[in-house]
């Protein structure tokens, strides 16, 4: 997380010039949801990645069409400035702890609160209905896998709680897809 460091625009350039005189695959940078606007060497990357912990609702308990509603606008604003900048979007991380207003902060796995897997199900359902068939979405990388996971574990995994399975669906189906143009 190096959102403090981004303002030195011209020592990133600096040091994307040495990576691309030794290394020749793609590169990515990882922006907080918050804030990717304010990078401004976009046009040194390969992809704009986006860190996704973006707040879909303040409502404890929102239904999925209100987090879809809010997925598609966020879906709206990302990818008008990935084009704007020219640059394949990658979500870097995403992901929701399992506990209740876990789509309200997905960034804050601390709070106290009762576990609540149907939330971390009903947000990742929300993005894959707000995502799927866009075209503009490179990739996306979820957080975190490791960790037990499990009906008792509040944190990001998805292991061993009913979004595993959802989100095995999604890959599955968007790996049979054909590949895109980047």
């Amino acid at each position: 997380e190096l959102n403090s460091t981004e303002d030195e625009e011209l020592h990133w350039r600096s040091v994307i010039a040495g990576v691309r005189a030794v290394y020749s695959g793609k590169l990515i940078y990882s922006a907080n949801w918050d804030h990717y606007g304010a990078v401004r060497f976009w046009d040194e990357m390969d992809f704009m990645g986006i860190s996704g912990y973006f707040e879909l609702t303040k409502n404890m308990d929102a239904p999925l069409d209100e987090l879809i509603t809010s997925w598609r606008g966020v879906r709206e604003r990302v990818t008008g400035f990935a084009e704007t900048a020219g640059r394949p979007l990658v979500f870097t991380e995403l992901g929701y702890p399992s506990i209740d207003g876990g789509a309200v902060y997905p960034w804050d796995y601390t709070r106290k609160a009762p576990v609540d897997l149907d939330e971390q199900r009903l947000a990742f359902l929300a993005f894959i209905r707000a995502w799927e068939g866009e075209r503009r979405l490179a990739g996306v990388y979820i957080y975190e896998w490791w960790g037990e996971g499990g009906s008792q574990n509040k944190r990001y995994t998805p292991r061993g709680k009913p979004a595993e399975a959802l989100l095995r669906g999604w890959f599955t189906a968007r790996a049979s897809e054909p590949p895109q143009d980047s």
